[in-house]
């Protein structure tokens, strides 16, 4: 095969309006045609015949009053784009295993690239004009035939002329999620979701771990889902992208249509969630100005981590609750991910609007729960969770009913939320002559916080117990079986005692031994305001240690060890609104990068909290049980004696055990 050049052509801006540039055509005299997507660095080599026939072909009808860009009228997506090339000496020949059924005669042509990044020539085995031909290198076999997704949203990697350095076993990659033309109020968008290998203009973030791989590994393929409260996408929001080792990724292509209330200028969060099967392992989020020109779209922020852990044990269910907008906190898109089955209802997300800030509606309810007399208190709790049940979406009820009619045991269930408030892991499912106890009862639960979905960890570390009973000086603030608690610890588990004292938290925290800490349990008093949960804090012996100095980034004992953090104190669990987001010791320790977080919502019996300690550090300690199944455990032996028994959450993996030691 011989490759032609020509230096005959005419560029046309594919983010412009097509009238605007097509007009340019009729005195511009040129064979050949370059349109170009600046955004994305695509470009496409067309004659004008072909360009007139590829309209005809797309045939779209569109709102006489607009004036879309060319790229659209085009439908030009990255499989019809033609080769660039630095150097036109240095020829590879198309790669079609990525689009192996494109027929546009673009996707066979090449364009050399200037050292400024502009148009030198265009070249192809049907350019003849001006420049003379070389020989294609022979085409390679081709590659076996498989299954993908999607064929249109795959980016075409660029040619390589040296050999490029293995990334191995550990890759990084970098989140992205690109507009391919503005959006406009009741149009169409379609957005491409990728995981780059180096990082965007855009993104503050640095490079996310996607885990160990195997020695062998040559591809990963993550679900995506997306979510937005302006735009309602095609294919459920759901799609895929495939990372390939030492090469760009096959990327998510997701059509959707802006919303026709949406107001020019106004901001357009969009959620990306990426999920290893059943587990969510990360997420995106992308603000985008309606209205915005592709120059502007670099300015925008995008925030997020993705972790896979390929060995982890998936859950059965994993919920995503995504809300919207901070002053309509009731308003939340329900995601639910399980593997699918027959008997799965066809909708699997959903939109609720309590209509008001549950947040006094659960505090409120948290001390009243906190009062209830012993062994006359589970009627009202489960009466709350009824009434969770009746608000959450009837797509979470068909859900969860076909799941249990599918499994018929107990499930392993993900919450991860950007709601504070509402303990949903209390819902009591219902049906026609059906009624189960509260989720948390009957099911392994646990959850995460939205915002630090990249750090959720399934591996607990194995290493040393650490516990720590502040001794109070005032008699009404010593809890002397507190202090029974921890020493049972250093007995049974051989737990390290650390004093209760400010400076010695503060040096576990912030200078954390060689040796890994598995574990760190405190008992003691805890203070949650709801109205500021940054400002809820521990009693210590000579002080108080706050949530804000928690989150502090000189905390270095989480990202060190992962530890697990276990807070037997009152209210220490409960999370609320600070900052704009989601605030209390959950999200302190989280982004941290603690591993899991255990503590009761509201106020705790001190003889149940006792048992809770020595029942529960057992189990997870000792016989290594995961933390979701142990709670659940001791809720359902121990949920008919007190309300302290049914507040304790788990912030964690719900599949997730400390591992045994080496």
């Amino acid at each position: 095969m011989k490759i032609g050049w020509s230096t005959e052509f005419v560029v046309l801006d594919g983010e412009r309006p097509a009238a605007e540039q097509l007009a340019r055509l009729k005195t511009a005299g040129k064979r050949w045609i370059v349109v170009l997507r600046p955004s994305f660095g695509y470009c496409y080599v067309f004659t004008a015949s072909e360009l007139v026939e590829r309209m005809r072909r797309v045939g779209v009808a569109r709102d006489p009053g607009a004036t879309p860009p060319l790229a659209e009228v085009l439908d030009l997506h990255e499989q019809q784009s033609s080769t660039r090339v630095s150097d036109s000496a240095q020829l590879a020949p198309p790669d079609f295993s990525w689009r192996p059924d494109e027929d546009a005669p673009s996707a066979r042509r090449f364009v050399e690239i200037g050292t400024n990044d502009e148009v030198v020539a265009v070249g192809g085995d049907d350019v003849t004009r001006e420049r003379k031909t070389r020989a294609m290198p022979p085409q390679p076999p081709e590659p076996p035939s498989f299954s993908r997704p999607r064929p249109a949203s795959i980016a075409p990697p660029q040619p390589v002329a040296a050999q490029v350095e293995d990334e191995g076993t550990l890759p990084v990659r970098y989140p992205s999620i690109e507009p391919a033309e503005a959006l406009r109020a009741g149009a169409r968008v379609t957005l491409v979701v990728d995981l780059l290998r180096e990082a965007p203009a855009h993104s503050p973030n640095g490079p996310l771990e996607l885990g160990p791989q195997s020695a062998d590994w040559r591809t990963l393929a993550l679900g995506v889902t997306l979510v937005s409260a302006a735009i309602d996408f095609e294919d459920g929001g759901r799609g895929q992208v495939t990372i390939r080792r030492n090469d760009s990724s096959i990327p998510l292509r997701l059509a959707g249509r802006v919303r026709d209330d949406v107001a020019a200028g106004s901001d357009v969060d969009v959620h990306a969630q990426f999920w290893n099967g059943t587990r969510c392992c990360g997420s995106a989020l992308r603000t985008l100005v309606v209205g915005a020109k592709f120059a502007q779209v670099a300015k925008e922020r995008l925030q997020g981590e993705v972790q896979p852990d390929l060995t982890a044990r998936a859950p059965d269910l994993t919920l995503f609750i995504t809300l919207f907008d901070r002053a309509a906190p009731g308003r939340m898109h329900w995601r639910m991910i399980t593997e699918p089955f027959d008997g799965l209802p066809p909708q699997l997300d959903a939109v609720i609007d309590l209509g008001k800030d549950p947040a006094a509606e659960a505090a409120a309810m948290f001390k009243q729960f906190a009062n209830l007399e012993r062994g006359k208190h589970r009627a009202r709790i489960e009466g709350f969770g009824e009434r969770l049940w009746e608000r959450a979406p009837a797509q979470f009820h068909a859900v969860y009913w076909a799941l249990h009619d599918h499994h018929r045991r107990p499930l392993a269930i993900q919450f991860v939320s950007d709601d504070p408030h509402l303990p949903w892991e209390l819902m009591r499912p219902h049906r026609d002559g059906e009624t189960h106890p509260p989720l948390a009862l009957r099911h392994a639960v646990a959850r995460w916080i939205g915002r630090w979905q990249g750090y959720m960890r399934n591996r607990l570390e194995a290493g040393q117990v650490v516990a720590i009973a502040p001794r109070y000086r005032s008699a009404s603030a010593r809890l002397s079986l507190a202090e029974l608690s921890a020493q049972q610890l250093v007995s049974t588990l051989d737990a390290k005692s650390v004093n209760g004292t400010l400076a010695a938290m503060r040096a576990l925290l912030e200078s954390p031994p060689e040796e890994p800490v598995a574990l760190l349990f405190f008992t003691g008093h805890g203070v949650f305001d709801a109205g500021a949960a940054a400002a809820s804090a521990i009693k210590l012996e000579d002080g108080t240690l706050s949530v804000d100095e928690v989150a502090r980034r000189e905390v270095r004992l989480g990202e060190r060890h992962g530890t697990v953090v276990f807070f037997n104190a009152c209210e220490v669990g409960a999370t609320g609104d600070a900052l704009g987001a989601v605030g209390g010791w959950a999200d302190a320790f989280l982004s941290r990068r603690f591993r899991a977080f255990i503590a009761p919502l509201w106020a705790i019996d001190e003889e149940d909290a006792a048992q809770v300690t020595q029942e529960l550090m057992t189990r997870i300690v000792a016989e290594r049980v995961p933390v979701g199944e142990a709670l659940r455990d001791l809720r359902a032996k121990h949920g008919d004696v007190s309300p302290t028994y049914f507040s304790y959450l788990l912030y964690g993996d719900v599949t997730a055990r400390i591992s045994a030691p080496t």
